[in-house]
């Protein structure tokens, strides 16, 4: 549920800034789109001062050999190119200078439009007459009298030539423009990228470099004015969150009664639906770990949920007394099975004794007859040894030594064994006949007469995934488990290790899925079966109720 509720206030606030981010891009466009429309008017200002200054180069090559004709020649060229300098200044708007100078006699001709300041032409006059600070052919920013002209020359032999422009005419059409002037603000930079000229200094002033420098407060768009710079229209983004704060208040509050209903919603779902059914899955799970006393209680008012839990708890209740009977029917049947292999002993076992000990006593080994029938008798006793399904671990080792000294008589110096039992562990209580199995598997697939055979059998407690309990492992040096056995195994099949498989089934049915049985091949040679019990506490069958 907490969860739920927050994943309903991320989507609010993701909707949101979703909602915010897509007005802003919108405003970037908008002003990014008349970025690009003033900056084509601007370049178009500029293009026509070029073709000016253009002709007054054309103008300067044409009038050099006027200059060394009489007073009166010189007189009426330099009317002649006034003339031109002021036809210039008349017909093309966009410029509000043009010079004439030419440099090896000090003669300047300007012409200025009405535009500039009081005191602008006496500027100009001083300026000009000084030697360029600024390279040819490219335009620059000049301050005149507290004010950004730009300003671009070019020499043609003697003479330098030139048009010159306030700031202010070139970004006249962005001043007409009065919701640009009113809400946002423009600025053009120079070639350099620094600031000659902004609309309003406080938020962006002038020799601010672009590389870097732009307060973090604005949104700024800007596009590249060929020749001259680049031209930059800026807003605060405080004032754009102000005008959008109106339309994410309304959109906030309906996204906040929204949030209130599915809330609303989703407490009642979860109260209703989602907390019956995590009752469900815990019961499920109790089941699973083997607590069949486990009922369910519900609060929900859905009378489709009270139906479900009275009938998982019916259910429970019919599994529980169905396993357990089925449960002690197989042990029965287990037991029945014990008793009828114990009371038919192979009769070849027996004809294989009496042959022994007939054979020890043709060969004068009184003694090594003796105690075969001392082993045997041991080996008797044990499998007539009453109704006990399971015996201590020291027990079964003690039956299984019983049966490795018998073979030990049987083929002398060829049969060695060690068994290695942990402390705490003796009087663990196994199978009956657990180990045995497995030892007798391997005289019957592992041990040839002619073949020197090594059994070593330990045992340890210790924890496997989680669950404490014994390990028994059994090793021999014999030929080891066949590749189809390994990979068969513990799936029943005519594979002569009938006993293992057996063994392993019986294993989880009374111990359940915390019992194991491995069987792998030895280094370099042999066989090896590890065997888990779980400890007492940790059986997965049922009680007997």
């Amino acid at each position: 549920m907490v969860v739920i509720a927050a994943a309903l206030v991320a989507i609010t606030v993701i909707t949101n800034a979703y909602s915010f981010n897509l007005m802003l891009r919108n405003f970037r466009q908008s002003l990014s789109s008349t970025a690009q429309i003033y900056t084509e008017q601007i370049s178009g200002k500029v293009d026509k001062i070029n073709s000016g200054s253009l002709e007054l180069v054309s103008l300067a090559a044409s009038s050099q050999n006027y200059y060394t004709s009489s007073p009166l020649g010189r007189y009426l060229t330099q009317q002649d190119i006034l003339t031109r300098l002021q036809d210039r200044i008349r017909y093309v708007e966009s410029s509000d200078l043009y010079f004439f100078y030419r440099t090896d006699s000090d003669e300047l001709l300007t012409a200025l439009s009405n535009r500039p300041s009081t005191g602008s032409s006496y500027f100009w006059n001083q300026y000009l007459m000084l030697p360029p600070t600024q390279p040819a052919n490219t335009w620059f920013s000049v301050t005149c009298n507290g004010e950004t002209w730009l300003m671009c020359y070019y020499n043609v032999s003697q003479v330098r030539v030139g048009a010159a422009v306030r700031a202010k005419t070139l970004l006249q059409s962005l001043y007409a423009d009065t919701g640009l002037v009113q809400d946002s603000g423009f600025a053009l930079a120079g070639l350099d990228g620094t600031i000659v000229y902004s609309s309003q200094p406080d938020l962006m002033a002038c020799g601010t470099s672009l590389a870097g420098h732009i307060p973090a407060s604005l949104i700024v768009e800007s596009h590249t004015v060929p020749e001259v710079g680049t031209l930059l229209l800026f807003r605060p983004s405080s004032d754009l969150l102000h005008q959008l704060s109106g339309s994410f208040g309304w959109l906030l509050l309906l996204n906040l009664l929204a949030l209130a209903l599915i809330t609303t919603m989703l407490l009642n779902t979860n109260r209703h639906i989602t907390v019956p059914i995590q009752q469900l899955t815990e019961g499920v799970r109790e089941v699973e770990r083997g607590n069949w006393d486990y009922q369910l209680e519900t609060s929900s008012q859905i009378e489709d949920f009270q139906q479900l839990f009275r009938g998982f708890n019916h259910m429970i209740l019919e599994v529980h007394d169905l396993k357990i009977s089925a449960y002690e029917a197989e042990l029965e049947r287990h037991r029945n099975e014990l008793r009828y292999l114990q009371l038919q002993i192979r009769p070849h076992f027996y004809l294989n004794a009496i042959t022994t000990i007939s054979s020890l006593i043709y060969q004068d080994r009184k003694q090594d007859a003796r105690s075969f029938i001392d082993f045997l008798s041991d080996y008797l006793r044990y499998l007539f040894s009453g109704s006990d399904t399971q015996v201590t671990l020291q027990q079964e080792t003690k039956h299984c030594k019983s049966f490795i000294q018998l073979q030990q008589i049987k083929y002398p110096d060829t049969i060695f064994y060690m068994f290695e039992l942990a402390s705490g562990t003796e009087n663990i209580r196994i199978p009956k006949f657990l180990l045995q199995t497995v030892v007798e598997n391997i005289f019957k697939h592992g041990f040839s007469p002619e073949q020197f055979l090594s059994i070593f059998l330990e045992s340890a407690l210790e924890e496997q995934n989680g669950v404490r309990g014994l390990r028994m492992t059994v090793e021999d040096n014999g030929c080891g488990f066949s590749p189809e056995m390994l990979a068969s195994f513990p799936v029943k099949e005519d594979n002569g290790h009938v006993g293992l498989s057996n063994l392993y089934h019986t294993l989880q049915l009374i111990y359940g899925p915390a019992a194991s049985l491995h069987i792998s091949n030895a280094e370099p040679n042999g066989a090896r079966v590890t065997i888990f019990l779980p400890e007492e506490e940790n059986h997965a069958h049922p009680s007997r109720g």
